[in-house]
């Protein structure tokens, strides 16, 4: 089957238009949408509204350092270097 050269820069488009769509944020799982900027557009509609400024700057900011917790934890669990530990499961020592 021949294809024109339109059409294969149409696919190549739209093929690189995928892989950049599955590398870019985190997906819903059931919607697709990139959660990150669901995020931001639930702030954005927050702070249009009368709520206390100041009020969801704190509420942010808990999230911001329980988020920097997490990551801490999860450095102290892979150690240095950042990899995931090789645990051996054939050694009971390592269960």
């Amino acid at each position: 089957m021949k294809i024109t050269k339109r059409q294969l820069r149409r696919i190549i488009k739209e093929e690189r238009a995928k892989l950049i769509a599955e590398q870019q944020g985190y997906r819903h799982p059931d919607t697709g949408e990139d959660m990150l900027k669901m995020l931001s557009d639930i702030v954005d509609e927050l702070m249009e509204t009368d709520i206390d400024l100041k009020y969801l700057a704190n509420e942010i900011h808990g999230l911001a350092q329980d988020v920097e917790e997490i990551e801490r934890q999860r450095a102290v669990k892979t150690g240095p270097g950042g990899g995931s530990r090789f645990i051996d499961m054939t050694d009971p020592r390592e269960l």
